[in-house]
């Protein structure tokens, strides 16, 4: 069993419920662990849900969540006795959010950069103008 994270339009980075539940092989019933992620969580801000999206065994939909990398965190923190592989996907969601946060930083300093070199370029462009220099 894998999980996939999706880049999702609305929620950034999103993984669904019952395949985390289904990867960590957790004891406790799918209700009870996501109806308590739910009471923590904003509906289309820290999840969505996705209602007959996964059908029973017996073809009956039932209903799914995408939830983000937060709310996946969130999950792990509250879980108990968390068996090796809920430890390592808690450490990988981690990993990936703090990776996220530096390419979130990284993009912010490219946007300030960008803008001080159009500032640079129009103060050589006045400069030129002025003293009646070109550049190619």
């Amino acid at each position: 069993m894998t999980i996939t994270i999706r880049k999702h339009k609305d929620l950034d980075y999103v993984v669904s419920a019952r395949e985390l539940y289904q990867f960590l092989n957790i004891k406790e019933s799918f209700d009870k662990v996501f109806m308590w992620m739910i009471s923590i969580s904003i509906e289309n801000e820290d999840y969505i849900i996705l209602n007959g999206s996964v059908p029973y065994e017996d073809n009956t939909p039932r209903i799914d969540y995408l939830i983000t990398i937060e709310v996946v965190i969130s999950v792990l923190r509250g879980c108990n006795n968390l068996n090796d592989r809920a430890k390592y996907a808690k450490k990988y969601f981690m990993l990936f959010r703090k990776i996220l946060r530096k390419k979130w930083c990284i993009k912010e300093k490219m946007r300030y950069v960008t803008s001080e070199l159009k500032v640079i370029d129009m103060r050589l462009e006045v400069m030129s103008n002025e003293f009646n220099i070109t550049f190619k």
